[in-house]
């Protein structure tokens, strides 16, 4: 499913729309309890964050930081806010308010 959304010929050069499937497929991955899962999205999502310039950098943000949802009532929402490096989490926790 993810795949498909994300060579949806709309999505195409949208990097923010892209991104933000990848952060409803970590939704997803949360809300089952699949952590292994997430820690890869998010290791994937800092060390992409890391390389990028800072427009791009802020797209990211946005489009996945804000749309994660580890302040949900899940069962494992604390343990995955741990998979973050603070920096990350700051940063969520600001575009949350």
């Amino acid at each position: 499913m993810l795949a498909s959304e994300l060579k949806d010929e709309y999505y195409q050069g949208l990097i923010y729309l892209q991104v933000a499937c990848l952060a409803g497929y970590a939704n997803s991955c949360l809300s089952a309890g699949r952590l292994d899962e997430l820690k890869r999205i998010i290791v994937f999502f800092q060390l992409t964050v890391e390389k990028v310039d800072t427009t791009t950098e802020n797209a990211l943000y946005v489009s996945f930081l804000e749309h994660l949802e580890l302040d949900v009532d899940y069962k494992y929402a604390n343990e995955a806010k741990k998979l973050l490096k603070p920096e990350y989490l700051n940063i969520w926790n600001e575009l949350r308010k």
